[in-house]
């Protein structure tokens, strides 16, 4: 009919008529004035398409409606359209109705006291709101729903005024609800504060105390045997995992109670209630959440560091007299998780299990495994260290750790710490405590034995001299056992491997690198691996995650996988078909472990399995047929899934004659109409199973029994609107409107049964005996249906390793072509790879690590940095028979580059060894056992480290672990610490280096004095990144490395680009230059100039010929000469051109022109905002800062002139530019930037008026900036305002910081 929404906030209205599709009674009209000539039109739309208006209305974040009445009357109705219309309610739209909060409001606290009635007229008298109308021309009578939501906003803000401010509406939040498409209640969502959650910490026995008596919120206050029966199976569960969080399935919700209701109520933001258990107990705190929605409160609790044990129903509910049989069937912790909702599908979820023996030295035996995809992995070594880094390089979900029994059933949540910890494992893990019984070697072998059914010995899994392997693997496996109900899921065959096989990276060193997660951005955007992943398949972007993260060390292999990357990288064709194919393939590594679970398999799974399995061979035969593979360079993994194994041929015949080439659940038209693929029962395919197809052809004869009767009954009472419908309590009946049951005679049989408000139901016994037959073909159909699914699960459970080791070749096959792939678009090289031993089988002792052409693979794909971006050659180790170099003494300005030249040769290293080609013109290297890299300050504020003490940590690390064949990378050694003790740690430190470890090793550092070290330490050598001057003397950073040192680091420029005020850029010139007359004079001169500059200026004031005025870009502009020759200047305008009376000719080539910008310290030479023009048009915004020296003037005394370069825009670009200018006023107001530790704040305030542009002039010796309304024309207007150079720097700052956005919109 009519809906309305009111937002109190903003004012926002939403107000349309609804199109019934039936007639408006004379009810409806008296109450709302609304006809039938108003809304049974054409052009009055029906709900199905006021929906779409109204999500958009309403945004996607969170949404609260309130209505007087809603729970009963508006939310019901509007659940009731969404569902006939096949949509679902929003899940962020949530319910609060203003009826039960006047039921439940202290009116005690209002002068007027309470009214008689609670409806909406009642109230809007009460409050005296009667003549408050948003729409005069409707009457006061009259129910219209835009003036109904108007009016209730100020009813609910009479009613709530008393309790003291709008925030007292969060009193009244418990009653907040959501509806499901049916309309039933589903509880507070998350995200939202409850009552209950407030009011815990103000003690548990006050929680939603509904009536008279206390509330028993702990099991310890109520005694067993005074409970029902069902909550006594409740708490012996519970006392089994006392833990543990127990979601009890009861119906359609998984229920909470106890101290587990007020935990889960606090942490999912669910409504906590009270539950009546009997006289002798009474209330006691219950929450739920519906069991459709359980995947994602899963999520949240076990992300919040939750055990949840999970109990279900193991039998359908009325099929046995008494309770309904439960059982644990989950227990989920972070480690065991094999749901695809509760995963990350492109990252292992690994559980480790740790065992720690001895002291002096300390054994430790680690076991590891991935339970969705089946793999299970040990190793052992020696030292806290080695087990800590190899942990770091597993990052486990969670860590088993063996306990005494009393100890045991305890979860420590990452960043949590307990005394039961061994000393020195990291707190960044989540841990568990587990009964050292299951860790016993006895036990843990036996159970190995019989989970891979080894007869005698574990022998055949390379463990069985390894105790703590052994101890740690069985333990992992007792684990989850528990946690699966004793149903281990499938896993690999153990594997046993050694922490040598691959080259190591530390913490540091995975972090300093961001290999697989980036430092600004906190995941894998702007990582090594976000450059690398192009991969189709699920499974193809875990292998390639694992790959970085444990590059080989075997020249061999590497040289396997850099055949196949080449093959791949030559022929175009065949990477792209290849490509093409496996982005078909679903991940059928993690479905594997769905169907192997004795539960019966979804059908979804079983599609997407067979899915996958016919597409396999012809991804096989495609690459064993290329003329292009001649070579054999792919077999190595061809070979794992071509042929399939028969037994996975059989199992993919099977789903075939099973279910048909279904690709995914959609009903087609073979299917029958009856069940829906999704039930299993309508999944297979006719003729597969002859009870089953009996069983449907049943069913289907029934449904037209029931459709012919309903014409039947329709004839024989004269009534179309009849229907048979069907529901849980009455089963099959008829349903008629109660205004035509009125009029109509109804025949005897018709047994009423029930009398709603819109309609009347009967039952006939010809229903009533149709409806056992019909429910029971049902229920055995279903059941047919699911033994098949259990069969097929079954059948496929017996291939689990076999599927597993082709989904673990098919995601090798889609690495190689995303390396090969990165390698074709980003231009990348084949490394050589030296081998390990000469020809005469000597360890080959080279030891060669030469780059030409290197690139940082991240950063020159910045698309600020792209075409900026230098290549820089490096040559470390015997680079020819009479020249060796292990050190290289890396010299240059901060913000020159070196930190990046450093990380792109560890970067190189790691990508060759991974079996990548690498960013670079050519690379020659040799096989490296570990990277190091001490690069960045941090500090360990929770450990009560400094950053200097990190930083020696991290040091002597590297000192202690440190081979000839490791690769160090050093940068700015000693710098947190005095220069002179900075100095004498950084060259002891390069010292030994040198002359003990012989790592190849660059060590960056603004120490110059380490250059000297050339002359006394052998394989020593000096490089700097070049720094030069332009002709008018400004710093430019080239980010080329050649052989030198740098002879200085140029701090004060960087610091003055940072944005330090000018005042302390001054004084550390002087000081510089050891004149500190001179900087006091500075000091004072800036101090004065400050202080002038704050002043208002009229424009009046201003002599002639001085006032603000756009500038000519061509002019030559005069600098006053200055007494002191030390000072150095930058001056600086912005101006605004009017349209060029000629059009300016294009260069024949890119160059830059430019429009000044910048800012104003004394006098004025230029700082440009230089736009790229040629060819293309306008290209990237670059900042320029164009230094002038300031001299004495000429002989004459003459004023020095300094030239400044033109504009050179068409009419278009410069149109273009100056748009992007008048936002930059927009941008300054808002940004917030952050260098060196220092926020730089916003400069004043624009109004709306003034937000169009942003023009500087000058006036002697201030900057002066004038906001002005400027349009394309080039007609200012406006007034101006003053701002000394302090300020105008900072305006410069906050300008820089919009600069990239500036390029985007330009371009």
């Amino acid at each position: 009919m009519e809906l309305a929404l009111f937002d109190p906030l903003t004012g926002q209205t939403f107000s349309v008529l609804i199109n019934p599709e039936r007639p408006v009674s004379k009810k409806i009209t008296e109450i709302t004035g609304i006809t039938n000539e108003m809304v049974n039109r054409p052009d009055v739309p029906p709900f199905s398409k006021v929906i779409e208006q109204m999500l958009c209305f309403c945004g996607d974040g969170e949404v609260c409606f309130v209505g007087h009445n809603a729970k009963s009357f508006d939310v019901p109705f509007l659940a009731a359209e969404f569902a006939r219309v096949e949509k679902t309610l929003p899940s962020t739209w949530r319910f609060l109705d203003s009826l039960q909060i006047a039921k439940a409001l202290e009116w005690d606290l209002h002068d007027s006291g309470r009214p008689d009635k609670l409806n909406q007229q009642a109230l809007r008298r009460h409050f005296s709101l009667e003549a408050l109308r948003r729409d005069p021309s409707c009457s006061i009578q009259a129910h219209r729903a835009l003036d109904d939501a108007w009016v209730l906003s100020h009813i609910l803000e009479s009613m709530l005024a008393p309790l003291g401010s709008s925030a007292s509406l969060e009193l009244y939040m418990p009653m907040m609800f959501q509806m499901g498409s049916a309309g039933e209640k589903l509880g507070l969502p998350p995200g939202r504060v409850t009552r209950a959650q407030s009011q815990q910490q103000q003690g548990a026995d006050a929680i939603l105390d509904d009536g008279p008596g206390s509330m028993a919120v702990h099991l310890k206050d109520v005694k067993k045997h005074d409970l029902p029966e069902m909550m006594q199976h409740y708490i012996t569960i519970k006392e089994k995992h006392p833990g543990s969080l127990l979601m009890y399935r009861v119906g359609e919700f998984y229920e909470c109670f106890f101290e587990d209701a007020m935990r889960l109520g606090s942490t999912v933001d669910v409504q906590v209630t009270a539950k009546n258990v009997g006289k002798a107990v009474g209330k006691v705190p219950m929450s739920g959440v519906p069991a459709r929605s359980i995947d994602e409160y899963l999520r949240r609790l076990v992300n919040a560091g939750c055990t949840v044990v999970v109990v279900d129903q193991l039998e359908a509910a009325g099929k046995t007299k008494g309770l309904v049989k439960r059982g644990v069937t989950r227990i989920l912790t972070p480690g065991t998780l094999t749901e695809d909702a509760l995963l990350d599908s492109c990252n292992n979820n690994y559980l480790a299990s740790v065992i720690i023996k001895g002291k002096q030295p300390m054994h430790w035996g680690l076991a590891y495994a991935d339970i969705s995809t089946g793999e299970f992995a040990v190793t052992d070594g020696v030292g806290m260290p080695l087990l800590v880094e190899e942990l770091g390089r597993l990052q486990p979900a969670e860590v088993l750790i063996p306990v005494p029994r009393e100890e045991a059933g305890t979860f420590i949540k990452a960043g949590g710490t307990s005394v039961q910890l061994p000393e020195g494992l990291p707190n960044t893990f989540n841990y568990s405590l587990c009964k050292k019984r299951d860790f016993e070697e006895s036990k843990a072998a036996q159970r190995l034995k019989d989970f891979f059914s080894l007869p005698v010995s574990l022998q055949a899994l390379g463990c069985e001299e390894r105790d703590l392997c052994v101890r740690a693997a069985g333990g992992l496996l007792a684990y989850v056992s528990d946690s699966h109900a004793g149903a281990v899921p499938p896993l690999n065959m153990l594997s046993t491997y050694s922490t040598s096989q691959h080259l190591r990276l530390d913490s540091a060193a995975r972090r300093n690198l961001e290999v697989v997660e980036s430092l600004r951005w906190g995941g894998v955007r702007g990582s090594l691996l976000s450059v690398l992943d192009t991969c189709q398949t699920r499974m193809g972007s875990r292998c390639l995650r694992r790959w970085l993260l444990e590059p080989l060390r075997d020249p061999a292999a590497i040289h396997v996988r850099q055949d196949a990357v080449q093959t791949l990288k030559d022929e175009h064709a065949l990477r792209s078909a290849i490509q093409r194919e496996l982005a078909v393939l679903s991940d059928f590594e993690r479905i594997t472990t769905h169907i192997s679970k004795p539960t019966p398999p979804s059908p979804g799974h079983l599609i997407a399995l067979s899915h996958s399995l016919r597409h396999i061979p012809s991804l096989g035969a495609m690459v064993a047929d290329a003329p292009q593979c001649a070579d054999k360079t792919l077999d190595s993994v061809l070979s794992r899934f071509h042929p399939l194994p028969s037994s996975i041929q059989e199992l993919g015949e099977s789903l075939t004659r099973a279910i048909g080439n279904r690709t995914s659940l959609e009903i087609t038209s073979d299917d029958d109409d009856n069940m829906a693929p999704s039930t299993g029962a309508g999944l297979f395919t006719k003729g597969y199973d002859d009870e089953l197809d009996q069983g449907l052809l049943d069913l289907k004869n029934d449904r037209e029994w029931l459709r012919k009767v309903e014409e039947r009954e329709r004839t024989n009472t004269g009534i179309p609107e009849l229907r048979v419908a069907y529901n849980k309590v009455l089963g099959y009946h008829i349903s008629i409107p109660r205004n035509k049951a009125k009029r109509a005679k109804l025949p005897k049989e018709y047994e009423p049964q029930s009398s709603l408000k819109v309609e009347l139901r009967y039952l006939t016994r010809e229903l009533r005996d149709a409806c056992h037959r019909i429910l029971y073909n049902e229920e055995q159909v279903l059941a047919r249906a699911q033994e098949l699914l259990r069969d097929l699960g079954m059948a496929a459970a017996r291939c689990a390793g076999s599927l597993r080791q082709v989904a673990g070749a098919v995601a090798e096959l889609d690495v190689l072509a995303s390396l090969a792939q990165t390698a074709v678009a980003e231009g990348y090289c084949r490394p050589t790879i030296l081998p390990d031993q000469d020809a005469q089988g000597q360890p080959y002792s080279s030891n060669q690590l030469i780059i030409a052409g290197g690139r940082h693979p991240v950063v020159e794909r910045s698309p600020t940095l792209k075409e900026a971006y230098v290549a820089n050659d490096v040559a470390l180790g015997k680079i020819s028979p009479d020249e060796s170099v292990e050190l290289i003494v890396l010299t240059g300005p901060n913000a020159s580059g070196k930190s990046c030249f450093m990380r792109q040769i560890a970067l190189i290293q790691l990508l060759a060894q991974t079996g990548s080609f690498v960013p670079a013109d050519s690379a020659t290297l040799s096989i490296c056992d570990r990277i190091f890299t001490r690069v960045g300050a941090v500090d360990d504020v929770a450990a009560g480290q400094s950053t200097f003490t990190v930083e020696m940590a991290e040091t002597a690390e590297i000192l202690a672990h440190a081979t000839p064949r490791s690769l160090v990378l050093l940068d700015e050694v000693g710098r947190g610490t005095s220069s002179a003790d900075g100095l004498a740690i950084a060259r002891a430190i390069a010292e030994y280096l040198a002359t003990r470890l012989h790592p190849r090793t660059i060590f960056a550092t603004h120490y110059h004095e380490l250059s000297e070290l050339v002359g006394h330490l052998p394989g020593t050598v000096n490089f700097q990144v070049v720094v030069s001057r332009d002709e008018e003397g400004h710093v430019v950073f080239e980010h080329r490395v050649e052989p030198g040192a740098a002879t200085a680091s140029f701090g004060v420029q960087v610091a003055r680009l940072a944005g330090l005020p000018a005042e302390v850029i001054m004084r550390a010139e002087a000081l510089l230059e050891g004149d500190d007359g001179a900087a006091e004079r500075c000091a004072h001169d800036a101090h004065d100039a400050g202080h002038s500059s704050n002043q208002k200026r009229p424009e009046e004031e201003l002599p002639d010929g001085e006032r603000l005025r756009v500038a000519d870009p061509t002019e030559q502009i005069p600098v006053a000469p200055k007494a002191n020759p030390a000072m150095q200047a930058t001056s600086v305008r912005v101006t605004n051109q009017a349209e060029p009376k000629e059009e300016p000719s294009q260069p024949e080539q890119d160059g830059f022109s430019s429009s000044a910008l910048g800012i104003l310290e004394g006098h004025h030479t230029n700082v440009y905002l230089a736009a790229q023009v040629g060819s293309r048009g306008v290209g990237e915004p670059e900042l320029c800062m164009r230094q002038e020296s300031r001299g004495g003037g000429g002989a004459d005394g003459s004023s020095e002139a300094v030239h400044m370069s033109g504009i050179s825009f068409s009419s278009e670009q410069w149109s273009r530019l100056m748009r992007q200018v008048e936002e930059i006023s927009d941008a300054i107001e808002a940004v917030q930037m952050e260098r060196e530790g220092a926020l730089v704040r916003r400069v004043g305030h624009l109004d709306a008026e003034q937000r169009r542009s942003v023009n500087v002039g000058w006036y002697k010796d201030d900057a002066i900036v004038s906001i002005r309304d400027v349009d394309i024309e080039g007609q200012f207007t406006g007034d101006k305002v003053i701002l000394d150079s302090t300020q105008w720097y900072r305006l410069l700052m906050a300008t820089e910081a919009v600069e990239a956005e500036l390029a985007h919109l330009i371009k």
